[in-house]
């Protein structure tokens, strides 16, 4: 049951593989059916430089670092299921499945686990294990493994202290490494959207627009729709992780009763810590995805505001015209009379001066003032009533409650003329 990582090579062409199975280091793993040890590859994840989190390949975990004639060999040797390729061409969404199968040769019962987390962020990983109930040996391979992921995996391996026996070591040490990517990707967001609602938050109605603040190349509302999307995200893998420690409670009665009673208790113990620690995680995430949801609530609520805020401008503009159109209106009926009767006095049918005066000004010019003063005052005076007699004049006793109280009540104000219902009833009758 150690661990010896002494004994891994690094292979990096189809001739290094071929040579490794020549050797004869697979069949020594195929055949020892009794021993309990943990046989793992990490295969390399291909090198993208320009891969980040703005520029992803979701289909870069599929460009093996051996040829498909090698990743079949080693899924014969290793005793591997074939239907890890389906899991990671079907990367768009995490799943942690397992499957009770008979596996190797000779054929044995055995648990096939396929871990495949989500490849719409860079670093995604997928790993195919195969655990051998009676020997307690575990086969896997891990797809994706850059330098820090190897030093993961190695690393907690090498501190298991006794716990490769137990089938959900691997599985555990997947869900680590997948917390640790994800809450680096749960920070970026949350700090991209408290900045964005510290700007909401200061945002006024008067400044430039509130797109000029934002990165030309990003919309005011893709940190929300990434936060979400992310919350998404890490729901579906909380599931998952759910459904390990319920398949954790079922492992003591499928694979360990044939054991000795000091094995059983012991592997029973790590399966309990292990359990125990995915629970935490879980948790974890649950604390994440608040995080998220009161965020994005925020972000709801300071847009809301800031709507609010534009909506109060816009009404107090609207009511500074409106003043100022008042303002015009009245005083265009304060001029307009006097205008008309200009026009009208100076028209060739009046003669107010004889031919043959030297007079310059008229004698008969307070008639002009008397005129345009009256005429002001009735176009004034009949706007005035117009407008305030429009207004709906209530009751002293108003009840808004029951409709009562009105001067002139709804039935009066309809078109249509409608007759009671019991005398219509008796004219049919």
């Amino acid at each position: 049951m150690d661990w010896k990582p002494e004994v891994f090579k690094a292979l990096s062409s189809d001739d290094d593989w071929d040579s490794w199975f020549t050797e004869g280091s697979t069949a020594i793993l195929r055949e020892d059916t009794k021993s309990s040890y943990v046989a793992i590859i990490l295969a390399t994840r291909h090198d993208d430089a320009a891969e980040s989190e703005e520029c992803h390949n979701p289909m870069l975990l599929s460009y093996l670092p051996f040829s498909y004639r090698t990743l079949d060999k080693i899924a014969t040797e290793l005793s591997l299921h074939g239907s890890m390729v389906r899991y990671i061409n079907r990367g768009h969404a995490a799943e942690l499945s397992r499957t009770y199968l008979n596996m190797g040769t000779p054929s044995r019962p055995a648990i096939v686990y396929n871990c495949r987390s989500s490849n719409e962020w860079p670093g995604d990983l997928a790993m195919s294990i195969t655990y051998f109930i009676e020997s307690g040996t575990t086969h896997a391979i891990v797809y994706g493994c850059n330098p820090e992921v190897k030093r993961e995996i190695t690393g907690r391996l090498g501190n298991a202290e006794g716990t490769t026996r137990h089938p959900l070591l691997l599985v555990g040490i997947f869900a680590e490494i997948e917390r640790k990517r994800h809450f680096k990707m749960v920070t970026r967001r949350l700090e991209k959207l408290l900045g964005f609602v510290s700007m909401l938050g200061s945002y006024s109605p008067g400044q430039a627009n509130l797109q000029q603040d934002v990165e030309d190349d990003e919309s005011p509302i893709d940190p929300w729709l990434d936060a979400s999307h992310m919350k998404n995200r890490l729901e579906t893998w909380r599931s998952q992780l759910l459904k390990m420690t319920q398949h954790a409670d079922e492992l003591p009665a499928r694979c360990w009763l044939h054991e000795e009673i000091d094995v059983r208790n012991r592997v029973e113990e790590v399966g309990q810590r292990i359990k125990e620690r995915l629970e935490q995680i879980i948790i974890d995430y649950e604390e994440k995805i608040r995080e998220l949801e009161m965020i994005m609530e925020g972000t709801n609520l300071a847009t809301s505001l800031t709507h609010t805020k534009t909506n109060i401008d816009i009404a107090l503009s609207t009511k500074r015209d409106g003043s100022q159109m008042k303002s015009i209106a009245l005083l265009t009926m304060v001029f307009l009379p006097a205008t008309f009767v200009a026009s009208l006095f100076s028209m060739t049918f009046f003669q107010w001066i004889p031919e043959d005066s030297d007079q310059t000004v008229s004698p008969y010019l307070w008639i002009y003032f008397v005129v345009a003063l009256g005429l002001t005052l009735l176009t004034v005076g009949l706007w005035y009533l117009f407008a305030n007699n429009r207004k709906v004049r209530l009751d002293d006793n108003v009840d808004l409650e029951q409709g009562t109280g009105l001067k002139k009540s709804v039935s009066d104000l309809s078109t249509f003329k409608t007759k009671p219902f019991a005398k219509s009833s008796k004219k049919s009758m």
